[in-house]
């Protein structure tokens, strides 16, 4: 009896962490979010830099608010499509999904608040607005943290440490039209280390 419990907490203890090591579901969440924001960040400075005819500073808001717009709807689709994918309830994908919506959610505020403070406030400066991506590649670094902490491998480790130093990278620039070119390289980055393995591991639906 003692032999069949021990091969009883065996199993369970397999079928536990084959559960955790179930690959992430955050692959086409990441390749959609990471493309918008190194698309609209480069639109970004190419308007500051003047490189685009017809565009000025004014048209900055309206690329922030079609990325919302797109990566709204687009999450939206994603979500129906990764439907019947397994793993769905494991933990390293219950944290993935938790740390990533709080991620946007806590940019989301922090822009809000940054709006609210400029348009309210005129001893606030609109330098305000370039810290946005190192907030931003803060909470990238949280995020991936928490999906290697649930991983194995020094390897998942990678896109947190590239995360950190582009939150360093963008501060030396803020206050610059490159701030955003240096936040466009650094997106590019830290999804080709973290986001595009989280695509390229993700399982096939379930037949």
């Amino acid at each position: 009896m003692s032999s069949k419990f021990a091969d009883d907490i065996d199993y369970l203890k397999d079928l536990a962490e084959s559960g955790e090591q179930a690959p992430s579901l955050s692959g086409r969440f990441a390749l959609l979010w990471f493309a918008l924001t190194a698309i609209a960040l480069m639109l970004h400075w190419s308007v500051l830099r003047g490189f685009i005819p017809g565009m000025t500073e004014q048209w900055v808001g309206l690329i922030w608010i079609t990325y919302g717009v797109l990566g709204g709807v687009g999450s939206y689709l994603i979500g129906r499509s990764i439907s019947d994918l397994p793993g769905q309830s494991s933990a390293g994908n219950r944290v993935d999904r938790h740390t990533w919506q709080v991620s946007g959610i806590g940019i989301f505020t922090f822009v809000i608040g940054i709006i609210i403070a400029v348009s309210t406030r005129d001893t606030v400066s609109t330098l305000l607005f370039d810290m946005i991506m190192p907030a931003a590649f803060l909470t990238y670094a949280v995020s991936y943290a928490g999906t290697a902490a649930f991983t194995k491998g020094i390897s998942r480790w990678v896109p947190v440490i590239m995360s950190l130093v582009f939150v360093i990278a963008s501060l030396v620039f803020v206050g610059t039209p490159e701030v955003y070119l240096v936040s466009a390289v650094g997106v590019v980055a830290v999804w080709s280390v973290g986001g595009y393995r989280q695509l390229r591991e993700e399982p096939k639906p379930v037949v």
